[in-house]
């Protein structure tokens, strides 16, 4: 049993142990699951379970699609190791312990990215790029590179993309 507080992206104190749990989860040895989580593939995956009239009715699916196609080759070009990553780090999966923080609900985890992780935690607030930019520097613990925040940003459009097939088509009236 664990007494949980439940987390609060409103709360600066929060906000600050989601964002350390991820990077502790990150740094120091490399874990895999043995299996990668491409969030493209996944993304085409509930796509086809899908009418394609649905997503048709969206003016611009189609081309939205392939600049996040586009966008998700891009990143790779980076050349991160995939390590394994929750895929789904957001205010419903940290629990506040009394002691520490706990990640829970793992049915998306795999080797990915780790930029996933933190990108997934950003994404389910709305945060201004002022915001995100002060999140992402936690995270780092240090100014980003430009190549760091093009590739972090690149991942938080990616899984936004991957959180919006996944959880939309089944939420909507």
């Amino acid at each position: 049993f664990l007494e949980n507080v439940p987390f609060d992206y409103n709360d600066e104190e929060d906000v600050a142990k989601g964002v350390e749990f991820i990077r502790n989860m990150h740094s120091g040895p490399k874990h895999k699951l043995g299996w990668d989580f491409n969030m493209i593939d996944r993304a085409r995956e509930i796509q086809n379970k899908i009418s394609t009239d649905y997503y048709n009715a969206y003016e611009h699916f189609v081309e939205l699609r392939q600049n996040i196609e586009t966008l998700y080759e891009m990143v790779q070009k980076d050349g991160v190791e995939f390590e394994m990553c929750h895929n789904d780090a957001c205010s419903n999966n940290l629990l506040m312990g009394k002691n520490a923080v706990y990640l829970i609900d793992w049915e998306y985890a795999g080797d990915n990215d780790p930029a996933s992780d933190i990108a997934s935690f950003i994404i389910n607030n709305d945060y201004t790029y002022e915001q995100i930019d002060k999140i992402l520097e936690m995270y780092f613990q240090r100014e980003m590179t430009k190549e760091e925040m093009r590739h972090y940003y690149g991942y938080i459009a990616i899984s936004s993309y991957f959180l919006v097939l996944c959880y939309f088509p089944y939420n909507s009236p």
